[in-house]
């Protein structure tokens, strides 16, 4: 553990343990992280991401982890082709959200994660990950102050790519009940909001929320589903395997019976609920897309 930036100090309530334990009993780390990716979909866009990060994590105990990023930075470039541009000029609020460079940057604090897990009775346990991540706060208060004094109102950018700002609340809870020697049953819910902050309106595809896939509603592809009560968006020019739903808003619950049918082979009987939807302020999107009281 290295506290490069004095980080550690702006979140005391997460590090009680830590200042009244030493390195041989509190499991701490310090990660520096460079990256590149690489990502393309055949005939329809490619990106390239650039990526610096600080990881600290800390691990009171085996139940218990902590952990925050700092000094973190991406650069995220989109290229699109041209049967995706025609694909995007008819879904605005798309283009809007994918189209263009994004900075994504944190100079203390971002993507902080917090996981425990709990014996509620001697047959149930329970995961609970907890997690909230910001991009472009510190730039966000920094341009606020600066129009402020020069009564301005102008936005920072670094080679014509202005700054993401939004903060991402996500949590999911998990529980296990043995039922038999051979059977569980298995309960998860999971709640995300996206928002954006200071003088943005939307928050990045890539960083938006799912669902779909066989890790999410099951019988569902990818991003299917959604958002709202909207048809899913995809087009069959382009892959009617591949689709684009994402929203700002998730809700998302599974119930899963698990047994061992012989030997190796188990089976499963489940039910998949959930959607995401839009901000209900976001104007560009469609009213069907929107949450409401009627999300249900």
């Amino acid at each position: 553990m290295i506290d490069v930036t004095s980080g550690i100090k702006l979140i005391k309530w997460g590090l009680n343990k830590f200042k009244q334990n030493t390195s041989e009993n509190f499991n701490s780390y310090t990660n520096f992280l460079i990256g590149l990716d690489y990502v393309s979909l055949f005939k329809l866009y490619s990106y390239t991401s650039i990526n610096t990060q600080l990881y600290y994590q800390f691990k009171p105990n085996r139940n218990t982890n902590f952990s925050f990023n700092t000094l973190n930075f991406s650069f995220f470039i989109p290229t699109s082709t041209d049967a995706f541009d025609a694909f995007l000029e008819k879904n605005p609020l798309l283009k809007e959200n994918f189209k263009g460079n994004r900075l994504f940057t944190s100079f203390f604090l971002s993507d902080l994660q917090y996981s425990i897990q709990k014996k509620i009775n001697y047959r149930t346990n329970s995961n609970i990950l907890a997690s909230v991540d910001f991009s472009g706060l510190e730039i966000g208060l920094l341009n606020g102050a600066v129009n402020i004094f020069k009564k301005k109102n102008e936005q920072f950018s670094i080679l014509k790519t202005n700054f993401s700002k939004y903060v991402k609340f996500e949590y999911d809870q998990r529980f296990y009940t043995k039922l038999k020697s051979n059977s569980q049953l298995v309960m998860r819910y999971d709640l995300g909001i996206a928002l954006p902050l200071f003088d943005t309106n939307s928050i990045p595809f890539i960083k938006q929320f799912y669902v779909g896939g066989p890790q999410s509603l099951r019988g569902w592809n990818v991003r299917e589903p959604g958002p709202g009560g909207s048809q899913p968006l995809n087009s069959d020019v382009i892959n009617s395997n591949t689709f684009f739903s994402t929203g700002d808003i998730k809700l998302e619950g599974n119930i899963e019976y698990r047994y061992d049918i012989f030997l190796w082979l188990k089976g499963a009987f489940f039910v998949d609920i959930g959607n995401v939807w839009n901000l209900p302020r976001e104007k560009n999107a469609p009213l069907e897309s929107r949450f409401s009281k009627r999300f249900f």
